[in-house]
C-alpha cells in the first residue's frame, strides 16, 4: 500500500490542509473525510 499526500485549498480564506492518504482509499470516503474535517463535522457531501 502506498500513501499519498493531498492538499486542499479551503475557498476564499486561503487556509490549506494536507492530507495523507492510502491509495486504496475510494473517492466518496476521501471527499467525506475533507468535508467533514474542513467544515467542522459536516457529514452531508452530498448537499455540500
Amino acid at each position: 500500500m502506498t500513501k499519498i499526500t493531498l492538499a486542499v485549498g479551503k475557498g476564499f480564506s486561503g487556509e490549506i490542509f494536507r492530507y495523507e492518504i492510502d491509495d486504496e482509499l475510494q473517492v466518496g470516503e476521501m471527499m467525506k473525510r475533507f468535508v467533514s474535517e474542513i467544515y467542522q463535522g459536516e457529514t452531508d457531501v452530498d448537499s455540500f
